[in-house]
């Protein structure tokens, strides 16, 4: 039988390019649970369910029903700093959620691009 909650798991864990014996040593299960959680013969407690809910970068909502979360995080940045021949970055910290828009302003020289070039850099290596 299978479930949204199932259906999410699966999709998550290979989005995460995670064995199920991976996903199990993370969560500190056996391979099996992590497989009929994945066909829907067993289902996780509460405990476990927020743990994959953090594991994923998710919530509740979107692992149990597979609803887009208003909320859900793209990136998360704390404390990046940057240098090369002086400093570029110094202790930037910023959150983007989903739907949100973002604008960077600063002076010539003050880290933007080199802050856009990082970002896109992860979405180019995580999202492919």
């Amino acid at each position: 039988m299978d479930n949204i909650f199932s259906s999410q798991l699966r999709k998550l864990r290979q989005q995460k390019k995670l064995s199920q014996e991976a996903l199990a040593r993370k969560m500190g299960v056996t391979r099996q649970t992590i497989s009929k959680w994945e066909t829907g013969e067993a289902e996780p407690n509460i405990e476990r369910l927020l743990a994959l809910a953090r594991l994923f970068g998710t919530n509740l909502t979107y692992l149990t029903t597979g609803n887009s979360p208003t909320d859900k995080i793209l990136l998360e940045i704390d404390h990046l700093s940057m240098n090369f021949d002086h400093p570029v970055l110094s202790d930037v910290s910023l959150t983007i959620h989903n739907h949100e828009r973002i604008a960077l302003l600063g002076s010539n020289g003050a880290g933007k691009s080199t802050l856009i070039n990082l970002i896109t850099s992860f979405f180019r290596n995580h999202h492919a």
